[in-house]
């Protein structure tokens, strides 16, 4: 099954979900940043998604580190990158970068709520749109 809006590198794979009774994108590999899932798939492209809030749904090992890069655009024409990982110990801004420490619960499924404006408005900046 093709994924029409998306790249896929390295240890990607679609598989069934017992719990959530759908398909779901397992991500593996021992270098995060060689294994991902990115929508859109060119980097340049933008969802175009408005509302002001992404709701993800995350399993992880116990041991496995991860993160997740979400894009947005400001009015101002800024590009944020607001990377959520359990690398990071503390929040903080870094350039056009917001590190936001992210601990799940290995092998349980949580949803993740972000309210982008809300990240925006801490920042002096006012959300736009999803990249």
């Amino acid at each position: 099954e093709k994924w029409e809006h998306a790249k896929r590198q390295g240890s990607v794979k679609g598989v069934f979900d017992s719990i959530l009774q759908r398909r779901v994108y397992e991500i593996g590999g021992q270098v995060i940043s060689s294994n991902y899932i990115q929508v859109p798939n060119q980097s340049g492209d933008s969802l175009g998604l408005s509302q002001p809030f992404l709701y993800l749904f995350m399993k992880t090992r116990s041991t496995a580190l991860f993160a997740v890069h979400v894009f947005v655009q400001t009015t101002q024409k800024t590009s944020i990158d607001i990377a959520l990982s359990n690398i990071f110990t503390k929040y903080k801004r870094v350039g056009s970068v917001l590190q936001h420490p992210l601990q799940l619960t290995g092998g349980k499924w949580t949803m993740v709520a972000l309210d982008l404006r809300y990240l925006c408005d801490n920042l002096g900046e006012e959300y736009l749109r999803l990249r």
